[in-house]
């Protein structure tokens, strides 16, 4: 939730949200921005990066994929 706000206040909407495992409340979000740039850093505990539009969070899995328009 903090990941898609911060993105969110980047310009990033939110294209698609599917839950992946009701079980592990795990979802995949998909946003996108027109010639956006992600912010350099994303310092929210628990979140990694995967590659330059892959956001994972450790504890439930959920991904949040980054398209640019």
């Amino acid at each position: 939730m903090e990941l898609t706000t911060l993105l969110q206040s980047c310009g990033f909407t939110i294209d698609k949200q599917e839950l992946k495992d009701w079980h592990f409340n795990e979802f995949e979000i998909v946003m996108s921005g027109k010639n956006l740039q992600p912010p350099m850093k994303i310092d929210i505990e628990g979140i990694e990066q995967y590659g330059d539009n892959i956001y994972c969070c450790k504890c439930h899995w959920s991904v949040v994929k980054l398209r640019m328009n």
